[in-house]
């Protein structure tokens, strides 16, 4: 085997979203849409993912699609990935990681490898930097770049 970028997801807690909209067929795809859109798709994973989804149930963002990516390791799981993103004008990578290797690599790389282009990608992440604060999660990641008004911005067509 050639070595390949894995991820281990491990919840804190349960969240709102985590057993909903799951099907056996996301375990092959690797990915799973929990909301379809009309323009514009944020595609994330975890925490941040049921942040989005508290959004759009709020109706703040009703129009928004909502793709949950959490494996990515094979051309196989792209071509479903590739044909459900394609018809979006824009996507925000929203994740609670760094830039470098994370989800938004990831969703940048297939985008590429499958020749796909004229998507705009806005990857919000946390910047390339140590920091720690004991201060709750929803703050700190607000503090560093991931709140969900600057979201709804990054968003905006």
């Amino acid at each position: 085997d050639e070595p390949r970028l894995r991820c281990i997801r491990l919840d804190r807690s349960a969240m709102s979203l985590q057993g909903s909209l799951f099907d056996r067929n996301c375990l092959q795809t690797g990915y799973r849409t929990i909301r379809s859109g009309d323009s514009a798709c944020v595609i994330s994973n975890v925490y941040a993912l049921s942040k989005v989804y508290e959004l759009i149930n709020r109706d703040e963002l009703s129009t928004l699609g909502l793709i949950d990516l959490f494996a990515s390791d094979s051309a196989d799981c792209w071509c479903a990935f590739c044909d459900e993103v394609q018809r979006y004008k824009k996507i925000v990578v929203f994740e609670e990681n760094t830039g470098s290797g994370a989800l938004g690599s990831q969703v940048l790389e297939i985008l590429h490898a499958a020749g796909i282009s004229g998507i705009q990608v806005h990857r919000q992440c946390l910047d390339e930097d140590y920091f720690y604060e004991n201060i709750g999660r929803d703050d700190l990641m607000a503090r560093h770049g991931l709140s969900l008004e600057l979201l709804k911005k990054n968003i905006e067509i």
